[in-house]
């Protein structure tokens, strides 16, 4: 499928799925478009290490990470893990642009969106996490995510450095993902020691 096919077909989904509140909140619990949305998300990060074609690729990355934010948003709790811990969900946006605070590509807005996904998915997880199997498979992943970054010490230090450089937008947000990243597994950890 070329580029501009796929584009087209991401904005169609787009436009598909979340034309209404209703259309929406049927949709984001249906896990075929879903696992679209996600590997989309990945096919357009590797398409825009060539040169040929880059804007095209960022272009089918913005359109599924937009779908992503709102079935992260209003998808229900079955939905929310599949997305979490099946789909990979904050893996595909960690590729798209590292939680350590830099940005792979000219696209500003689209980063510091998926920044912000990143930071509202862990309040989120934080926040719901009742039930121990859920809990469990949850800070698995995260674990995950945090050594692919280099573990906790290695973020905690880009952090510092990232909040000496300038405070634009996508530092700013950079610092809260990781923020939410590190609340996260520190209230885990809490939690067990109780």
């Amino acid at each position: 499928m070329s580029l501009s096919i796929t584009t087209y077909s991401v904005y169609l989904l787009d436009s598909l799925l979340f034309e209404n509140m209703k259309q929406c909140e049927e949709s984001v619990n249906t896990p075929g478009p879903v696992n679209a949305l996600i590997q989309l998300t990945k096919y357009g990060k590797r398409r825009t290490e060539n040169k040929i074609n880059k804007y095209d690729a960022m272009y089918i990355r913005q359109l599924s990470n937009d779908c992503l934010a709102c079935i992260r948003h209003f998808g229900g709790e079955q939905m929310w893990n599949l997305l979490i811990i099946q789909y990979g969900f904050i893996q595909a946006q960690i590729e798209c642009v590292s939680i350590c605070g830099g940005c792979e590509d000219e696209y500003i807005i689209a980063n510091q969106m998926r920044l912000m996904n990143i930071k509202y998915a862990f309040d989120d997880l934080r926040n719901d996490m009742e039930d121990k199997q859920i809990k469990s498979d949850l800070e698995k992943v995260e674990e995950e995510i945090i050594e692919e970054e280099g573990g906790l010490e290695e973020i905690d230090s880009n952090k510092l450095h990232t909040q000496q450089l300038k405070e634009d937008g996508i530092y700013y947000w950079a610092n809260q993902a990781m923020d939410s990243v590190l609340n996260t597994k520190k209230d885990i950890t809490n939690e067990e020691d109780e």
